[in-house]
Formats: C-alpha cells, structure tokens, sequence
C-alpha cells in the first residue's frame, strides 16, 4: 500500500490530469500517490555523487528514499544515447536540470550517436548515474507499431538493456547495404510534435546518402516544439548551439536536436510535408516545405530522376543499422 509512482518526465512539459491518469491506469490512480517529478525544484533531489566524466548526480529523493526502487518504461531507439529505455528512466528521468544539462552535453561527441551505447560518452554517463541513483531493477516493455506489447525485458539496467535492444532489433532493426538517393519518412508514432517527428530525419539520415533527399511527412498538430523553430530559424553555428546546451540557454532535449538536425541540412535536402506549421515557418527552419506527399515526391524527382528509394512508415521507430558490405 506504500507505494509511489513518480512520473519520470525530464525536461519535457508538464503532463495533463488526463494524461496521467491514461498513464497510471484508474485502479494504480486510486490506490498509489502519484507524483510528477520536477527537475528545476532543488527541494526534491538529493546529491548522489559524481560520475566519472564529471556529472554531479541529483535525483528525486522520493525515489532515492523508498525500500524498493524500480524503474518502468519501454525500449526504443535514441539518436544520443544509442537507445532510450535503460538507464533513461532515472537520467534524465528524475534528475535535476543541472544533471540533465551536463549528461546532454556529453551528447557533443560524435560517438553519442544512434544505435551505439558501447564507446557512447553519454550512455555510459547515464549507466553510471542509474546506479548512484540506486535503480535496484529495470523493467522494459516493447511495442510494435500499433503500441500493443510484444514483450517485457526485466533485470539489472546494463544488462537489461542490451537484452531489449536485441529485443528492439529484431523488430525495427533496419540493415543499411546500400544507402538510398531518397528516403521516405512518416514521424510516426511522434509525429504530433516536429522536434519529435526529426527523429525520423535523422534515422533517415543514415539511410540516405549525402546529397540526397529525405521526405518528412507529420502532422505537427502540436507544432514545432518548444523553442525549436526559433532555434532552427536563428540558423547558429553548430558549436554554438552546444555552447547553449552547457550553459543552459536551451532546453537539454531541443538544444541538441537543433544541433543535429542543422547538421544533417549541410549535406542532404529536407522537405517537410505537413499542415501543422505554416509554409513561411517551415522555410525559415531551413526544411523545404511540400504541400503535399505528390509535391514533395516531384520536388525530389527533379534531383533523383532515377533515384533509389526506401520508406521507413514507422520513421521515427525505425533502426537503420550499418553493415559492411564486402566489395
């Protein structure tokens, strides 16, 4: 009966009443204090210690306090950390600001990348604060595209994790032999929010070869995101941009997808098709904008006349994985 579940939503916005209650379920909602947790009060973290690469690790202290600690979430793929779930239920789960924003700078290497956690500055940063924070148990669940389970993974975070990833792969693992001229990506099943639905762009990214084109097709009913088209249309210098991250001048999550996202505008083109975000915004972000799939589908012809083409329709769910290929 004395239990607690903390909604563990990082630098993400404040979940709704409905929300939480779609989360919790009405039997848990009714019987077990529901909490969200907050990263900018300093009230309810407790210093945990300092991980190797010089994070100091804050964590909610109702978590850190209680006789049995588990963390609850699901396994998908990270373009920072390699892969979410694991050890991100804790980092930036229910961590302070200040942990969030030095483990997320760790995110300026380019071996913080999607699909590697081995040699990945901020997984291992994140394996490392998940046990200072004294997770005792992680418990995994895998979806498939229409978010019905398919699996649960359970066990110590490390462990586990590589046990889902395995679990993910299989599913949504993507091999990569030959890169496409153009790429075809629905933001599904983050495609409400363009800053979510750019995950899409970059799985597409290590699909496509440079020079070529990738296709964004999302709803963006919620819009750009928080700061991201304001970021994006400033059109900063790269590094500039990380300099945001550590100083806290952007959010930990948006600074870095800016980031990324200018990156992959210097060496492939982007149209976003979309009617959630007006064509003179879409522009100044730097995206092409199509009014429709047709559109964007001739726009990419007139530069792959006979192009090689792949579509991902789970774009921001699917893994592309480099293989070498003999030659």
């Amino acid at each position: 009966e004395d239990c607690t579940v903390i909604i563990a939503k990082g630098t993400h916005r404040w979940p709704n009443e409905a929300e939480i209650a779609r989360k919790v379920g009405p039997v848990i909602g009714a019987v077990w204090k529901v909490v969200v947790h907050d990263p900018d009060d300093d009230s309810v973290v407790g210093f945990r210690g300092t991980t190797a690469r010089g994070t100091d690790v804050y964590i909610n202290k109702q978590f850190t306090g209680a006789d049995i600690r588990i963390g609850l979430g699901g396994i998908v793929t990270h373009y920072m950390a390699g892969y979410g779930g694991g050890p991100k239920i804790m980092l930036p789960g229910v961590a302070s600001r200040k942990t969030i924003q030095a483990n997320h700078f760790l995110a300026a290497s380019k071996r913080a990348a999607q699909s590697e956690i081995d040699g990945n500055p901020m997984y291992e940063d994140l394996i490392e604060a998940s046990r200072l924070a004294g997770m005792q148990l992680k418990i995994d669940a895998l979806l498939d595209v229409n978010n019905q389970l398919v699996d649960v993974i359970i066990g110590e975070v490390a462990a586990e994790h590589r046990a889902a990833i395995a679990a993910y792969n299989a599913i949504y693992g993507y091999e990569v032999r030959e890169p496409a001229d153009v790429t075809i990506a629905c933001g599904y099943p983050l495609e409400n929010e363009l800053i979510q639905s750019c995950k899409a762009v970059l799985s597409s990214d290590i699909a496509t070869r440079d020079g070529g084109t990738i296709i964004l097709l999302a709803s963006c009913s919620t819009g750009a995101g928080p700061g991201f088209a304001e970021a994006m249309s400033a059109k900063p210098d790269i590094s500039l941009v990380w300099d945001w991250v550590r100083e806290g001048k952007t959010t930990p999550t948006g600074g870095p997808m800016v980031a990324r996202v200018l990156g992959v505008f210097q060496r492939k083109q982007v149209i976003l098709v979309t009617t959630g975000i007006e064509p003179d915004v879409v522009r100044a972000m730097g995206f092409e904008y199509a009014p429709t799939p047709e559109a964007a589908l001739e726009m990419a012809r007139r530069s792959h006349p006979s192009a090689r083409v792949t579509v991902f329709p789970a774009g921001a769910a699917i893994n592309p994985l480099r293989v070498a290929v003999a030659v």
